[in-house]
């Protein structure tokens, strides 16, 4: 196995032949990773560097696999500092890009911006466009990004039509001010999953997801269809008393 005759050769410092070896028989990120990574520990970062680069470009032409696209972007995410620590910015960047499509990280994100110093807006774009059309399901690292940009709409977006309650929460807390209608929408809808199917050990998700629409509908001075609203709940569901209970609740808390 060609893996195995490369940390053979390392094992016993030959490190030069483990290098070339290497670079000549590895067939995948994954074992260009596993090599880079036992060359940094032996001391030899100029090699590891080498070697993670290469790592990059293997299976790069291959049909896209969600597995080894994982592993390409781990050995990326790892590539980042090793390079900005050699003066290779360039790969820094390159390889830091390539690890947030497949697995969009908000710290990785600011430390590209402090990498790129002037060349950040340009980078920032195609990151941002990469961000956007990306299939990645690593959404909640997505949505930290995109709401650290201010980019709102892009965020709603990015939730796609199953999304988490703690992104959906996330996102719509963002976009109370500047998507009312959106978050009423979406949190009423939520609230009405869990009250319509009689679950009552989760009514008080149901409230924490009215108490955001309310906070929608008051944010833009509607309180009049708001109490409408909430005078619909109690007709249609007066016999859930625990709803009703905490229906009081929400309505006390205002005042």
């Amino acid at each position: 196995m060609a893996k195995d005759q490369v940390l053979l050769l390392l094992g016993v410092g030959r490190v030069d032949e483990a290098v070339a070896l290497g670079r000549e028989q590895l067939s995948s990120a994954e074992e260009a990773l596993e090599l880079a990574q036992a060359l940094r520990e032996r001391g030899e970062p100029a090699h590891a560097l080498a070697v993670g680069e290469h790592g990059l470009s293997l299976g790069e032409d291959a049909p896209s696999i969600a597995g080894q696209e994982q592993v390409r972007a781990r050995l990326a995410a790892w590539l980042v500092d090793l390079a900005a620590g050699h003066g290779r910015i360039d790969l820094a960047l390159r390889a830091g890009a390539e690890a947030l499509r497949v697995a969009p990280e908000l710290a990785l994100y600011l430390r590209l911006a402090e990498l790129a110093g002037a060349d950040w807006p340009e980078l920032r774009e195609r990151l941002l466009a990469a961000l956007r059309a990306s299939k990645s399901w690593m959404v909640a690292g997505r949505i930290d990004i995109l709401l650290h940009e201010g980019l709102i709409d892009d965020a709603i977006a990015a939730l796609g039509q199953h999304p988490s309650g703690n992104d959906l929460a996330r996102v719509m807390d963002a976009a109370l001010a500047t998507r009312p209608d959106w978050v009423i929408a979406a949190a009423t809808a939520r609230a009405a999953g869990i009250i319509d199917a009689g679950k009552a050990q989760y009514y008080d998700s149901a409230i924490d997801w009215l108490r955001r629409a309310r906070a929608a509908y008051q944010a833009t001075g509607r309180q009049p269809e708001w109490q409408a609203y909430l005078q619909g709940l109690r007709a249609q569901h007066g016999r859930k008393y625990k709803l009703m209970g905490l229906l009081d609740q929400l309505e006390r808390a205002r005042r």
